[in-house]
């Protein structure tokens, strides 16, 4: 199990730094000092390293499900050196997050937005969301998204100015809430942004932030009306919804998407569990590359079947030459 974590971890790390270059005919950087996680594992997809995030400096953000690097207290969230050790500037003494981490975003300022299942950082109560300051303690001053009923957070991303937008579910009442929502730099909400409306069961697990300020959505639809059982949904940059473009993809309640990423040729990665049929066919983790329009589906570019326990996929990476990796929590892989 150690193993499988640890390459897991390393992978996920090799993407981050590839920055979406084809990794088939390359080696591990022996230069890279292989990370030992202590996890907590329940057999869910929120357990080991979920995230990386590379620093302009080179250091390495990981977040996920884990409790220790390389027999240090991470819980939850860690820096390594841009060599792979751990970096003991970060939180030093801290306890960090007492639940797993999904979503995080790198401020320009070099601040830390995190979301999640927790309900305390570093000891201090606070629900599912925090801003760390670049040495990992927490940023008291920022605000938060004011919650105001049952829901999950799953996924964050920072604009170019500085506003954050913060994904979620739409709960679990009568009446949605809304699946993504924006706050000013500071954490107070804006009030300039309206969010569409959403379905009961909906939830926002990825966003991008195109280059031309659209803001894509990825996630999961709660019922097959719903904008976002068809996988996607983009927004114009003030939360209304961009009438011009449509999915490639065909409207399914098991159809998730978990990654989305855009070339420098403006054209736009997908990835996630992108199947269109009912357990007990095996989930089809499948990567996908469309136009930044309203151009058709191009091309699938790798496709695996995930044969045990049916589990999606939890992250991908798309790469500029039509190659998929996947990383999750399945057992066997079978191309």
């Amino acid at each position: 199990m150690k193993h499988f974590f640890t390459s897991l971890f390393m992978l996920l790390v090799a993407l981050a730094l590839g920055k979406l270059t084809p990794l088939r005919a390359q080696t591990l950087d022996p230069t890279f000092q292989a990370t030992t996680l202590k996890v907590p594992y329940t057999g869910g997809l929120q357990t080991s390293v979920q995230l990386t995030l590379v620093q302009p400096d080179g250091k390495v953000l990981i977040a996920g499900g884990f409790d220790f690097a390389n027999g240090t207290l991470a819980s939850k969230i860690m820096r390594l050196n841009a060599d792979g050790s751990v970096d003991g500037t970060f939180n030093p003494g801290g306890t960090g997050a007492n639940g797993f981490i999904v979503g995080m975003a790198l401020q320009p300022d070099g601040k830390i937005i995190i979301v999640g299942g927790f309900t305390t950082y570093n000891g201090t109560s606070i629900l599912a969301q925090a801003r760390l300051n670049a040495n990992g303690t927490l940023d008291a001053s920022f605000a938060g998204l004011p919650l105001t009923g049952l829901r999950q957070l799953g996924s964050v991303a920072v604009q170019p100015d500085g506003k954050i937008l913060v994904g979620s579910t739409a709960g679990f009442s009568v009446t949605p809430l809304p699946t993504v929502q924006r706050l000013n730099a500071n954490g107070t909400p804006d009030a300039s942004f309206t969010p569409p409306a959403s379905t009961v069961g909906d939830f926002v697990r990825t966003i991008l932030v195109q280059a031309d300020g659209k803001i894509l959505l990825g996630g999961s639809g709660g019922n097959i009306s719903s904008a976002l059982s068809a996988g996607l949904q983009r927004l114009n940059a003030d939360g209304s919804i961009d009438s011009g473009f449509s999915s490639p993809f065909a409207s399914s309640t098991y159809l998730v998407t978990y990654a989305l990423a855009q070339q420098p040729d403006g054209k736009l990665l997908v990835g996630g569990s992108l199947a269109r049929v009912a357990p007990p066919t095996p989930a089809l983790c499948v990567c996908k590359r469309m136009d930044n329009s309203t151009t058709p589906l191009l091309r699938a570019a790798a496709r695996l079947r995930v044969p045990v326990r049916q589990q999606p996929c939890a992250r991908w990476c798309c790469c500029p030459a039509a190659t998929c990796w996947w990383a999750g929590a399945s057992r066997s892989i079978t191309a």
